[in-house]
């Protein structure tokens, strides 16, 4: 298959799901730098190896004056024994990557035959080996984007250039094929040059057909999704390559409604050691709250049955009896049920920097007394700010690549924002919303955490001993890699 000397570029576009000022800030990004397409080169180098050995060289023919006349000759069943591609080094650039093997080699052997143009005719046949020296291949990728959102790679310039080709012929009348082998070595020389970069542009398309399958928008249950369209084709400098991705959640029932916020700009470190780098910027957490408000998942309903027995505070209005007594007074053994609705469009306020992320939560609980099994009486509105202490982390299991998060309780603030049974402080109600938050809404919101927001990369690519850093912005994962071609991209 042609697709196995793709790891060349698929490793390479491991971070191409992963020129120029960007347009916009991305809500999503990653990075492969110098050491990460080190290892590309690596992957790639005895794959490139076995796809030069595939090189079809046509026969050659012709004719040549020797000592014992004119001739006519042919070489043919040219083949390559084995290729060594030498030093191989895979760099960015500002005007894009630089793939440079140099100072390789490639042997080849073939059949030899000739016949003498005049009387008597003789002719003879035998074998022939022939060993280059100074194989330099130089190649410019230009990574891209496709009117569809996705990443390309394009090859503006490639150059392969062997400085010296020796030809021995072996059997019969050797003698006389290397009175003129330079010919023949010309030949084969010029042929040779001409198939090799041939071979690296026809894996574009094959190359350019997997990362197109990388996901844009990526359904993550029946309520939101994940756009990861690419937003402007991917920055190359000395450094690394980076991808651009809008990071933004959407709800499934209206997916191009425009989220009330833009993405907010995040530093990209100067010192990479790392093979790749990931940002999640503050924004997936924005739209991920406003996609959920959208949708109508962030109402919930909380009935007195479920709070604990044990629990000082019922939702009954006799254990409003002493907290406010004007409801008790009113409705005298009422069961009590709470309603509770995000209050703003983005309900969800992440804030990141370097000390770690802090959510504000922002819900309105409206209290209604249960008249019968049908008809409710709403007697007050309270509203909440909640602070919560975020963490995240990252799992890669079987090349499933996910970041995982979790919500803790830390505080919540209480006012009274309406009431139809007179003034009264919210305070001695403190605990009874802390106990709802955090087992009605928390549960809820921590359950997208456990499940994971995916990773998008080429597959069989798994992260190594990632680490999660907090910067202004944005969640920061630096990891290494390793590509392993799955049953689906065997031959990558």
């Amino acid at each position: 298959s042609k697709m196995a000397s793709r790891p060349l570029l698929t490793v390479l576009a491991i971070s191409t799901l992963l020129h120029g000022a960007l347009s916009q800030n991305p809500g999503f990004s990653i990075a492969l730098s110098e050491s990460g397409m080190a290892y590309a080169a690596k992957v790639a180098v005895p794959i490139i190896q076995k796809d030069i050995s595939t090189i079809q060289i046509p026969d050659l023919h012709g004719s040549a004056h020797t000592p014992v006349g004119s001739i006519s000759y042919d070489v043919t069943s040219i083949k390559v024994t084995s290729v060594n591609l030498g030093t191989v080094t895979l760099t960015p650039g500002s005007s894009g990557i630089s793939l440079s093997m140099s100072s390789g080699s490639v042997a080849m052997n073939a059949n030899w035959h000739y016949r003498e143009n005049s009387w008597p005719h003789v002719s003879d046949h035998g074998s022939l080996d022939m060993s280059t020296s100074g194989l330099d291949i130089s190649v410019t990728l230009a990574p891209g984007i496709t009117s569809a959102k996705e990443p390309s790679f394009s090859m503006p310039a490639c150059n392969a250039k062997i400085d010296h080709l020796d030809v021995h012929f072996h059997g019969g009348a050797s003698w006389l094929y290397n009175l003129f082998s330079s010919e023949i070595g010309g030949a084969i020389k010029s042929a040779l040059q001409g198939q090799i970069c041939k071979i690296i542009s026809g894996e574009l398309p094959a190359l350019n057909a997997v990362l197109a399958k990388l996901p844009t928008r990526l359904p993550l249950d029946d309520e939101v999704g994940l756009n990861f369209e690419m937003i402007s084709a991917p920055q190359t400098t000395t450094q690394f390559l980076r991808t651009s991705h809008m990071g933004e959640f959407y709800p499934i029932k209206n997916p191009n409604a425009p989220p009330p916020l833009a993405p907010a700009s995040f530093v990209v470190p100067t010192d990479t050691p790392r093979m790749m780098y990931i940002w999640f910027t503050i924004f997936v957490p924005e739209t991920a709250g406003w996609s959920y408000e959208q949708s109508g998942h962030l109402q919930f309903t909380v009935k007195p049955q479920e709070i604990p027995s044990s629990f000082p505070i019922q939702l009954n209005t006799n254990s409003f009896k002493l907290i406010i007594p004007t409801l008790y007074a009113k409705y005298p053994n009422k069961n009590i049920t709470l309603l509770i609705n995000a209050t703003r469009p983005v309900p969800f306020l992440p804030v990141i920097d370097s000390s770690g992320l802090n959510v504000t939560a922002f819900f309105d609980v409206t209290f209604y007394v249960d008249m019968n099994s049908t008809f409710q009486v709403p007697v007050f509105v309270l509203n909440s700010t909640t602070l919560l202490d975020g963490s995240v982390s990252c799992a890669t299991n079987a090349g499933n690549n996910r970041l995982h998060y979790n919500l803790t309780f830390l505080k919540m603030d209480l006012a009274v924002e309406k009431s139809f049974v007179g003034p009264f402080s919210s305070t001695p109600l403190q605990s009874l919303l802390n106990l709802v938050f955090q087992t009605a809404i928390l549960p809820i919101v921590n359950k997208g955490g456990s499940n994971g927001i995916p990773i998008p990369v080429v597959d069989g690519v798994a992260l190594i001993n990632p680490s999660i850093v907090y910067q202004l912005n944005a969640i920061r994962i630096e990891t290494d890699v390793s590509y392993t071609p799955s049953l689906t991209n065997s031959s990558l």
